[in-house]
């Protein structure tokens, strides 16, 4: 599409992708051909080795259900895996899901026979799942090795059997820009280092695939005030079906390819206020207060002081680098004179673009956004840590830093960095762009920063998300909450969600008793100081549910692993620290004792992955081998 920029920059930016045989990727200015990108770019450390063929048939298909209803979405996931071979196998699948979603329950259907999957220690559910192939029977394990990553594993399927294992989860959903965005992941781009060298387990070890895989069906149903929202999909062909009750969304081509998320928004009522629900728990009673909070222009906007952070490793090949090029340009619109900035791209390794930091003047954002147009997806791995460190070495004039923070987020390891982020001063504002862009990495360095992120597919309006961005920039920043209860909590809030005005704000309480009335949200930002209001009653939604959602919030704000874990095993969650784990024991003469053969469901790699496809062609192949990208041979 056409980028129009002010004059003092160009007269116009094209982008254009050209679909041909040899699939180049070629960016003109003012009709002046600057860069030619040949999709087979892209340099290998280790080598990246999509799975050829085989057996990646063990997973015969997916289905989705999703509702949303205010705030909260119920959302089942069906698997339904498939033995066509002759021997029996072990099929083991690793898939993505929302970082906040919480896991209530998993159910699998064997030869007409439901089981309901118990949650223990991941030692005891890994111990209970082998001990059950021994003894002969069919077994299903789901564990969580990583924020928003999930593998199954379904034991010792016989020739001709069908299993179907089913999990089923609940998203707390923020407002942002009047909007409830659900977000389904289906597949996880390749990410820079090794999955086993990042602490992942052997079996979350990812293979990819040329061929089609499993399709994806879906049915999204908006209940309550939403059913008559403006609601859309921005990510896949959709058919709307209206009632007086209900709005019922299903996929237009009925099943789809898993090369991308799928991305639904509901447009908010207008008058929309805060809410809250009670629930028993436990002798006592747990508190839900959601606060819809509204946005104030400051009083006068501090200069600001940013940091573009721009990934240009291997894995931002096509797609990835137009919507960064578009990410950095509009960025530097947002500029005024009084702000100071810099580029920095990083990838092997990190480059301060400018050279130092400068004001935002005309001539600088004009020399800055004919640069961005040069930038090129070929600087190898993503060696985030040394381009972190570079952007918070930059000496500014005196004030805070910010950090605009560019990536498809493919990268493992981020814990330390995560820690290392703390303790800087510098908010990290992210936008994770491409088909299928890496929620938990992004997530966790805004969140470790007092920042926020966005995740922006290629048809999402990225225009709209810089904007909110720096919307955010320009508020104070939060220096105190505190939240006037209808009665005394027993135990400390816990919050999700963002810290921004104009967002909503879940927090948890527990209280020995329920007490109808008002929870009043006080905070202070700068000389700013607000307050919101959420009246509380009776739960709406499921009470086990909501107990369920509280204690999660819990886990992950547990300092404590051993805390952490006696939580999730009591309230029966799928964590970090826990798996769950059901048997379907054989009667006598159908046991198996043959060793079962491990059939690794391949991935998708993502549309547009690398230069390997425009989003537009729907087939996906591969371009060569990938910098450090892992693969079941890393």
């Amino acid at each position: 599409p056409d980028l129009r920029v002010p004059s003092f920059a160009s007269d116009s930016v094209r982008l254009i992708q050209r679909q041909t045989k040899n699939a180049t990727l070629v960016f003109r200015h003012n009709n002046c051909h600057i860069l030619s990108m040949p999709r087979s770019t892209a340099t290998s450390r280790d080598s990246f080795e999509p799975n050829q063929g085989g057996h990646g048939g063990a997973l015969d298909a997916v289905d989705v259900g999703m509702t949303l209803c205010g705030f909260l979405s119920a959302v089942t996931v069906t698997q339904v895996y498939r033995n066509l071979e002759t021997v029996p196998i072990q099929a083991s699948y690793t898939f993505p899901l929302p970082i906040d979603a919480v896991v209530l329950r998993v159910t699998m259907t064997l030869n007409g026979q439901q089981h309901r999957a118990v949650v223990r220690s991941k030692d005891e559910a890994a111990q209970g799942y082998e001990g059950a192939l021994g003894e002969g029977n069919a077994a299903a394990r789901l564990s969580n090795p990583k924020p928003g990553l999930y593998t199954a594993t379904v034991g010792c399927l016989l020739p001709g059997e069908r299993a179907e294992l089913c999990v089923h989860y609940a998203q707390l959903h923020v407002v942002q820009r009047g909007r409830v965005t659900l977000r389904l992941p289906t597949t996880v781009a390749p990410h820079y280092n090794a999955a086993v060298t990042a602490g992942l387990p052997r079996q979350s070890a990812r293979t990819y695939t040329r061929a089609p895989g499993p399709k994806l069906t879906l049915r999204v149903i908006v209940k309550g005030d939403l059913a008559n929202a403006q609601v859309r999909c921005t990510t896949h062909d959709v058919v709307v079906h209206l009632s007086d009750a209900l709005l019922e969304l299903s996929l237009a081509a009925g099943s789809v390819e898993m090369d991308r998320d799928v991305v639904v928004t509901a447009q908010m009522p207008p008058a929309l206020c805060g809410v809250g629900w009670w629930a028993r728990s436990d002798g006592g009673v747990v508190a839900l207060a959601t606060f819809v909070t509204h946005e104030k222009e400051p009083p006068a906007p501090a200069p600001r002081r940013l940091v573009l952070l721009v990934d240009c490793s291997a894995s931002m090949a096509g797609e990835g680098i137009v919507q960064a090029k578009v990410a950095v340009l509009r960025a530097l619109l947002c500029l005024r004179p009084v702000d100071h900035f810099e580029i920095v791209l990083f990838g092997s390794d990190a480059e301060a673009l400018l050279g130092g930091v400068v004001p935002a003047t005309h001539d600088n954002v004009a020399a800055a956004m004919a640069r961005t147009l040069s930038i090129a997806a070929d600087k190898g791995s993503s060696e985030l840590a040394n381009a972190l460190d570079l952007a918070w070495a930059t000496k500014f004039p005196d004030g805070d830093v910010d950090i605009l923070l560019i990536t498809d987020g493919a990268v493992w390891d981020c814990a330390a960095l995560r820690t290392r982020a703390a303790t800087t001063n510098c908010r990290i504002f992210a936008v994770a762009v491409g088909c299928a862009p890496a929620e938990a990495m992004v997530r966790g360095l805004a969140d470790a920063t007092s920042g926020a992120c966005e995740l922006v597919t290629p048809h999402e309006d990225m225009a709209e998300r810089i904007t909110a961005h720096f919307s955010r920039l320009d508020q104070p920043r939060e220096q105190a909450w505190h939240i006037s209860w209808p009665g005394d909590a027993m135990i400390e809030e816990v919050e999700t969600g963002q810290r921004f005005l104009g967002e909503t704000r879940h927090v948890f309480a527990w209280f020995d008793r329920a007490q109808d009335g008002i929870a009043t949200l006080y905070a202070r930002s700068g000389s700013q100081r607000s307050c919101f209001e959420a009246p509380i009653r009776c739960a709406e939604i499921s009470s086990r549910a909501l107990v369920r959602l509280a204690a999660a919030a819990r886990v992950r704000n547990a300092n404590d692993a051993a805390e952490a874990r006696r939580l999730a095993i009591k309230h029966q969650l799928v964590t970090e620290h826990t798996s769950s784990v059901l048997v379907h024991e054989r009667t006598a003469g159908q046991g198996c004792h043959e060793t079962s053969e491990v059939r690794r469901v391949p991935l998708t790699l993502p549309a547009g992955w690398s230069a390997v496809d425009s989003i537009d062609d729907g087939s996906v192949a591969t371009g060569g081998d990938r910098a450090g990208f892992d693969s079941e041979g890393s």
